[in-house]
């Protein structure tokens, strides 16, 4: 099957519940290929310490800037 999604850009923390981590992981149990860019207020370190390992997914902070994500979604 063909998956249509190349990449998720989501903030860590979303409404209902689910966080921007949770999403980001599964989907990559879904389509392992797609390029997570996740985006937060929330110092990394703080994160990783919250989530565990972040490293498989690309973060980028708040307020980001559009050639911030573009340099982010080019690596």
């Amino acid at each position: 099957r063909r998956n249509d999604i190349d990449i998720l850009f989501t903030d860590v923390v979303m409404p209902q519940g689910m966080s921007g981590i949770e999403l980001a992981r599964l989907t990559l149990d879904i389509a392992p290929g797609v390029k997570v860019v996740l985006a937060s207020g929330y110092p990394l370190p703080a994160l990783k310490n919250d989530f565990g390992d972040l490293d498989q997914f690309a973060f980028t902070n708040k307020p980001y800037r559009l050639a911030d994500l573009a340099r982010k979604l080019r690596a």
